[in-house]
């Protein structure tokens, strides 16, 4: 597994090495759309603040997340719209998988079965975090 981390993170860095250092957003950014998802979905949006909080504040509860994230909206929002937008960002880019891509942050039982949201923000906030942390 340590191998497949070192994988991972130095794929991350190449993704990333014109990031300006610990720019979370940026990094975020750009590997959500290396994983192909498409930027014009509301579910975009709310995917790229949920993995910054989660980075900022690892230990906040995803469904605390959403409510943050509806709260900073400034449209009328309930965080179950925010889950749900979540959601169908992470089928769609799910359906037009690279499966070699996503091996680099999902183990194989994942590239199966679509993440639910909570194991998707939670593994790649872990290595948006690891690549903070190094760069």
């Amino acid at each position: 597994m340590q191998h497949r981390v070192n994988e991972t993170l130095e794929y991350v860095i190449s993704l990333a090495v014109h990031v300006r250092r610990g720019d979370i957003s940026a990094a975020t950014l750009t590997v959500l759309i290396e994983l192909g998802f498409q930027t014009h979905v509301d579910g975009f949006v709310y995917l790229r603040k949920a993995l910054q909080m989660r980075c900022d504040k690892a230990d906040m509860r995803l469904s605390d997340i959403y409510r943050e994230i509806a709260d900073a909206c400034d449209i009328s929002i309930s965080s179950r719209q925010i889950e749900q937008a979540i959601i169908t960002a992470i089928d769609l880019a799910w359906q037009n998988r690279d499966n070699e891509k996503w091996s680099y942050f999902f183990r194989e039982e994942f590239l199966e079965t679509k993440p639910s949201n909570k194991v998707f923000i939670a593994q790649l906030a872990c290595f948006l975090e690891l690549w903070r942390d190094c760069c």
